[in-house]
């Protein structure tokens, strides 16, 4: 699927997630993250383009997915915030955020970003 073609959501069109282009890691991510969402490719930024972004990655250790209102998400819920905006995974990113599973998500997200330079 094009990211660009009529399927393409508002809500696609506005999403930014930003990451950290110091990390291969990272790069790799949310690259598969914008295939997998459908995103546009202008919808991926360099965290280091955006000095308040930046600091708030840095501080948080997260990649950061500003949503269609402004808000900035991070760790699991920003994963979460992503797919939800390409239609057939809306389900899957609504049950990322019940309780347990967003407890774990968030843990794991935790894991692999204190790893991130030897995965």
């Amino acid at each position: 699927m094009d990211a660009t073609d009529a399927s393409t959501t508002p809500e696609q069109l506005t999403l930014r997630c930003y990451y950290d282009a110091d990390c291969g890691f990272c790069t790799r991510m949310v690259d598969r993250v914008r295939r997998l969402a459908a995103l546009p490719e202008d919808s991926i930024i360099p965290a280091q383009s955006d000095q308040g972004i930046f600091e708030l990655m840095e501080r948080e250790n997260s990649w950061v997915v500003v949503d269609a209102d402004g808000n900035p998400r991070l760790r699991w819920r920003a994963l979460s915030v992503a797919i939800r905006n390409r239609p057939v995974l809306k389900p899957i990113a609504v049950l990322m955020l019940a309780p347990g599973i967003a407890w774990v998500g968030d843990r794991i997200y935790r894991w692999i970003a204190n790893h991130r330079g030897s995965l």
